[in-house]
């Protein structure tokens, strides 16, 4: 179920109109999250031009003064004709516990970049509040209450559905949405970077039928701001926590100097592979920053997993064009009247399918040789 609510709200240097503010719980130990739009405008009214900026929410149990239940720490979001989107708890270093709404009485504070609050604070209506909910009567929701794709497998708990509660042929090849092959985390969030000690950005998890290669391939924006001094971080993909520093698996994201304290902005890109047997994997993308002047933060995060067999068991086909195959068998090909139409040759998929696969990691390469030397020579003109 999803509700929405409306705000709307006006203040001296901003205005904020709260369009829809929704929530959603996948299990009990899945992370909360409460999904929200907004729209920023001048004090005429006029929306603010399209921008990046930083973004500070909390919760309160009063309208004025009071406790703060809950602080986003520092979130970015870009506008467009001044409206923006964010979802509250994807920050897993400020995760949105639901002991923050065990009582009615909560209010959202908003904070843009170094401004006061934007007063007054928003009251929150039902919505969130149905994240608490426990129970529902036997039966009482039945499949034509239910949108079609609203209930994805990462809102299923882990072993929650047996086999004696799906009916027999009551599940179609249409309806598996997310096959063993590819598994793939997308976040609308940013994680603030105080340490070269590295900290998960994003993580997923492929469970693979069978032994055969993982390919990971992550990216993110980097913002590097507030000094003129060395800033950057270092980004990589690995099963396990923590590390440190640059490695022949990482990325180093930003310059040893800078002509201005203003915040820089940067795409980056990770790819590795891995070998493993059947079952299930975790793996990481994490970041750890350089020497501590001025801030680094990392945004909108994807991190992807491909399952790539070891033998896919015969793939052939028939084709008039084998290209530079060497294993392409020359055969005779008669069409229904009887006569040959021409040369064709049998060849298989999967050479094809790797060359093609040998062609994106190669272009992945260039792509970060080409960074690595524009970085080189901003450099040299510091």
């Amino acid at each position: 179920m999803r509700l929405s609510h409306l705000h709307a709200l006006a203040v001296a240097v901003f205005s904020l109109a709260i369009i829809t503010l929704s929530s959603s719980q996948a299990n009990a130990a899945s992370p909360k999250t409460i999904n929200y739009q907004g729209r920023l405008t001048d004090p005429s009214g006029a929306p603010v031009p399209d921008t990046f900026l930083f973004v500070t929410y909390r919760i309160y149990d009063s309208p004025t003064g009071g406790s703060i239940l809950w602080d986003s720490g520092l979130e970015s979001i870009i506008t467009k004709d001044g409206l923006f989107s964010a979802t509250f708890g994807t920050n897993v270093t400020f995760p949105l516990p639901a002991s923050v709404f065990s009582d009615t009485g909560r209010y959202l504070g908003i904070t843009v970049g170094g401004d006061a609050e934007i007063s007054p604070r928003v009251k929150l209506g039902s919505t969130p509040y149905t994240r608490t909910t426990e129970t529902v009567a036997l039966n009482s929701i039945t499949s034509p209450m239910i949108a079609p794709f609203t209930i994805v497998n990462n809102d299923i708990a882990d072993n929650a559905v047996e086999s004696f509660v799906v009916q027999d042929n009551s599940i179609k090849a249409i309806d598996l949405f997310d096959e063993p092959g590819i598994a793939s985390n997308n976040s609308s969030g940013s994680v603030g970077l105080t340490s070269t000690s590295m900290v998960d950005i994003a993580t997923v998890t492929i469970t693979t039928p069978a032994p055969g290669y993982i390919y990971l391939q992550a990216k993110a924006y980097v913002v590097l701001t507030g000094t003129k001094l060395t800033n950057y971080v270092d980004m990589r993909i690995s099963e396990t926590a923590g590390g440190s520093g640059l490695t022949s698996h990482s990325v180093r994201i930003g310059n040893e100097a800078y002509f201005s304290t203003a915040s820089h902005r940067w795409p980056a890109a990770v790819h590795r592979v891995y070998f493993k047997s059947a079952g299930a994997h975790t793996f990481r993308l994490k970041a750890g920053r350089g020497p501590a002047n001025g801030t680094a933060t990392v945004i909108f995060p994807t991190l992807t997993a491909i399952y790539i067999p070891t033998s896919y068991g015969t793939v052939q086909t028939v084709t008039s064009n084998p290209g530079d195959n060497p294993d392409a068998k020359a055969v005779i090909v008669n069409d229904e009247s009887g006569i040959v139409p021409g040369e064709a040759w049998d060849v298989d998929l999967r050479y094809y399918e790797m060359r093609a696969r040998e062609a994106s990691i190669k272009a992945l390469e260039a792509e970060k040789q080409l960074r690595r030397a524009r970085s080189q020579q901003l450099s040299k003109h510091q």
